[in-house]
């Protein structure tokens, strides 16, 4: 698992891998402070985040052991690059680029070229977004605040930027962000929130009741990420500041007892031996973007 955070024992900023019960701890060498949202490639051996190099945030990616830093993206004061995610091939990484008062998804090969805008996002919370891939790399899972009711939900887009689906239905007197895909493709795990009660679900991948895993402390981050086999899911508590893992059926919890504070797990997506998506919905011109 990929972490960023700040280790009061090493004395060290920036990114770190740690295994899944807490234990060995490694900072990542060239890794600085404020780099940050990691994702790890499907193979292991390279880290996407966003760069701290200079007052910019851009995506840029580095090898396990901390050599190869390179950046991908420029970044800069009108178009911020954030939240990169690798396909599960490790040919692309999906990103989110500021574009006020929303944003944009874009996917770009592992090098950096051949930049494909996927679609346009209307909220304009950031911290809320979170966007990810189905397990086969067909479809990519995010969240928007978009027409008819312009209420936070779940939706599913095929990669080349087709077919957008809404998995919610409208009207509902919630408010559901930050989805991540099960890696055998049949759930995607995402935080809800109605009033101040905020809980981590799961649902199906194409939609339909959710079931409520763990209650969480009201905050806008929490970045739910499974393990590769799809048994596990590990969140951040930012409020707290320390890493929770918890079977991904509910019931048992582990609180990582790292020294510092940590953020935003990621888990190589390899590992699922067999996968299936489930149908998705039609889509409709009532859940479709506005160009």
């Amino acid at each position: 698992m990929v972490l960023a955070g700040e280790s009061s024992q090493l004395g060290n900023a920036g990114l770190y891998i740690v295994n899944a019960d807490g234990r060995g701890l490694q900072h990542i060498a060239n890794t600085l402070k404020g780099d940050r949202a990691p994702s790890m490639s499907p193979d292991g051996k390279r880290i996407a985040f966003v760069g701290a190099e200079d007052s910019d945030d851009g995506i840029s990616v580095i090898n396990i052991d901390g050599t190869g830093r390179t950046r991908l993206t420029a970044g800069g004061t009108s178009a911020d690059d954030d939240v990169p995610s690798w396909s599960p091939d490790g040919r692309r990484i999906l990103f989110l680029r500021d574009d006020a008062p929303g944003y944009l998804l874009f996917t770009i090969a592992a090098d950096g070229s051949d930049p494909h805008q996927v679609t346009k996002i209307s909220d304009s919370t950031d911290e809320m977004i979170r966007p990810g891939w189905s397990p086969d790399g067909q479809y990519i899972v995010f969240e928007d605040a978009a027409p008819p009711d312009n209420a936070r939900d779940i939706y599913v887009i095929h990669a080349d930027g087709s077919g957008r689906v809404r998995l919610g239905a409208p009207g509902r007197p919630v408010q559901d962000y930050q989805p991540s895909w099960d890696p055998r493709g049949y759930f995607i795990a995402f935080v809800e929130q109605a009033g101040t009660d905020v809980a981590l679900f799961v649902m199906p991948a194409n939609g339909g009741g959710g079931r409520r895993l763990i209650a969480l402390t009201p905050a806008s981050t929490i970045w739910p990420a499974w393990s590769p086999d799809g048994g596990r899911i590990a969140f951040e508590l930012p409020d707290a500041g320390y890493i929770v893992v918890m079977n991904s059926g509910g019931g048992d919890s582990l609180r990582m007892a790292l020294p510092g504070v940590f953020h935003t797990p990621s888990w190589t997506t390899a590992g699922a031996s067999h996968i299936y998506i489930p149908p998705l919905p039609t889509p409709t011109a009532a859940v479709s973007p506005t160009p």
